[in-house]
């Protein structure tokens, strides 16, 4: 059977009362930053980005979709090992202001209401008692783990409301870091393999806030159907 994933930028109902029940909460921390005094034995994440790729389509210059890809780099600002999974899932939040201040402020361009669909779950790896360097890194302190993940805004040349203006921005992505759960994978118990992968560090489950992440809609752009 054909997996179908999607990311609807406004609030989608689930077909399913149980799935929506199970749905997790966007419980987001901010990350710590460079320089931050770290409390003993916390494990603090920083998580940078920048857009590596930009394309558009749609029907013109009054609203059109922008695909972004977008390179992560994990830092390990904690005084102890983390251990990290490598699947990095789409974002469950997507803030877009017009610069760093406006964003921590909550003055946001863009800030959609974002609800996964799932068709069918794949399921998870299984988990032994040691973290799979395939499916896991193990950040000493001060080490990083990168990556790349995907993400779409509405773009627009004629300020249509709901959607990002031509000009510079900023771009700030919440992030779930534990994807094997409801609605990427079935779901595994983090809590257990916590306590059994304890020696090799600290296993991250939580979700975070990436760091403002600058990108440009040009005043001109090509605007490609979509497929």
């Amino acid at each position: 059977m054909t997996k179908v994933y999607c990311y609807l930028l406004f609030t989608l109902v689930c077909a399913s009362a149980t799935e929506a029940q199970n749905q997790p909460q966007l419980i987001i921390v901010q990350p710590a930053r460079p320089g931050q005094k770290m409390e003993d034995g916390k494990s603090k994440m920083w998580v940078d980005g920048k857009v590596v790729a930009q394309t558009y389509c749609g029907g013109g210059s009054d609203l059109f979709s922008v695909s972004m890809k977008i390179s992560l780099r994990f830092t390990n600002l904690s005084n102890r090992p983390v251990i990290l999974a490598r699947k990095i899932p789409g974002p469950l939040a997507i803030r877009v202001a017009k610069n760093p201040e406006a964003l921590r402020i909550g003055r946001f361009e863009y800030n959609p209401s974002i609800d996964p669909a799932v068709a069918e779950l794949p399921k998870s790896p299984l988990l032994g008692n040691t973290p799979d360097s395939k499916y896991f890194s193990i950040l000493p302190p001060g080490e990083t783990f990168e990556t790349r993940i995907s993400t779409v805004i509405f773009g627009t040349q004629t300020r249509k409301k709901g959607s990002v203006g031509k000009g510079k921005h900023v771009l700030q992505l919440g992030l779930e870091t534990w994807p094997y759960q409801w609605p990427w994978y079935t779901p595994v118990d983090a809590s257990k393999l916590a306590g059994r992968w304890s020696e090799y560090g600290h296993l991250i489950t939580g979700n975070v806030y990436t760091e403002p992440v600058p990108f440009i809609i040009p005043e001109k752009v090509r605007v490609e159907p979509c497929e």
